[in-house]
């Protein structure tokens, strides 16, 4: 389990504040509260889906508190993975 750090939170909150880290707005805050969790302890994943040149000063400041990072071009769940494979599931995931 991870350890729990709300100085590592709030550090990185105050570095990434002025920082846009998507132009949609509900993309944004997802994004803020996915690294906010992980730097606070809540969990060991987050995943941002924003875009953008200050992605990279966002990176930057992630890894300067020693948090891994990971540049990746997709992520994909287990559920849509096995819809795919399912052809009935995805039916039954439409309704």
């Amino acid at each position: 389990m991870p350890v729990l750090s709300e100085e590592k939170a709030r550090s990185i909150y105050n570095e990434t504040k002025a920082l846009r880290f998507c132009e949609i707005a509900s993309i944004d805050i997802k994004d803020r509260l996915a690294l906010a969790t992980v730097a606070g302890g809540l969990r060991r994943v987050g995943v941002l889906e924003g875009e953008g040149a200050q992605l990279e000063r966002i990176r930057d400041v992630v890894v300067n508190h020693g948090i891994h990072t990971l540049v990746s071009r997709s992520v994909w769940s287990r559920k849509e993975r096995k819809l795919e494979k399912q052809p009935l599931l995805r039916l039954l995931g439409n309704l």
